[in-house]
């Protein structure tokens, strides 16, 4: 199980340009080998955020570093570099959820149904 730290969204998911859900994270070692072979894609399911559009449910995204810095407080050595994973096969409202909740890694790479 990783922590999502937090959520947020961009415009332009498929083809009606609705909010497309971005979530915060701290990469695993798993998670950094499997960006390396998965072409930085990676199918996940998450859970506890409160919300029935989110909850049990297994999304497609893309993994990117993040530009936001975490905050370390004062001892720089223990920064780690936070990481976005970027809904592409979000086809519905965006909804913030009630809780930041926690996602586990599903093996295999799915296809999106919007992106190629």
């Amino acid at each position: 199980m990783i922590s999502i730290l937090n959520w947020t969204y961009i415009f332009g998911s498929c083809t009606n340009n609705l909010k497309t859900p971005i979530i915060f994270f701290k990469p695993t070692i798993e998670i950094l080998n499997l960006l390396h072979v998965n072409n930085n894609k990676l199918w996940i399911t998450i859970n506890d955020t409160g919300n029935s559009l989110y909850d049990g449910k297994s999304f497609f995204g893309v993994v990117d570093k993040s530009n936001i810095p975490y905050p370390c407080l004062s001892d720089m050595s223990s920064c780690q570099q936070i990481y976005t994973i970027t809904f592409m096969d979000y086809c519905a409202p965006f909804e913030l959820p009630k809780e930041n909740g926690y996602f586990t890694i599903n093996k295999t790479v799915k296809n999106s149904n919007c992106y190629n």
